[in-house]
């Protein structure tokens, strides 16, 4: 039973560390705010993307645009008309059925990319045709807000 207690505690302060170090450093007596990386992130990145790619399977694509960004440096600019009609174009032709994370790669606490495999018809199991492309969406967090682009945009050209 003592054992039990202990390691319950010692999870519950390893846990307390670790959410507590997510933003948050002492300098000196004081709290600087430094951002990183945590589970949080992680979390509200993946709800905005899939809220994204919801929007997009229902066709609501105006919806789902204004949710991605072009980012440049340190400005966020809303997609062009141009950019827009690629996505139509895009999800038009290749609508998602439905989506799955392959993968994220932490590039730094400002920069990660997201790759989804979305699956845009129905087949059966011995047809060897590809029935999914990978979208890769790249959030970038700017003065403490993350913003979604896409990241492989070549596909509309």
């Amino acid at each position: 039973m003592k054992r039990i207690i202990y390691f319950a505690s010692t999870i519950a302060l390893v846990a307390s560390f670790a959410v507590s170090s997510c933003s948050v450093k002492q300098k000196n007596n004081e709290e600087e705010v430094i951002p990183m990386f945590c589970i949080r992130d992680t979390i509200e990145l993946t709800g905005m993307i899939e809220e994204c790619l919801d929007l997009i399977q229902q066709k609501e694509y105006e919806r789902a645009f204004e949710k991605f960004n072009v980012v440049e440096g340190d400005h966020v600019y809303a997609l062009s008309e141009e950019e827009k009609e690629g996505f139509m174009q895009l999800f038009y032709s290749f609508p998602i059925l439905s989506y799955e994370n392959v993968s994220m790669e932490f590039i730094d606490e400002h920069h990660v990319d997201f790759v989804y495999s979305i699956k845009f018809f129905e087949k059966e199991e011995d047809n060897p045709m590809k029935n999914t492309y990978n979208l890769s969406i790249s959030p970038h967090r700017i003065n403490a807000k993350w913003f979604l682009t896409i990241k492989n945009k070549t596909i509309f050209k």
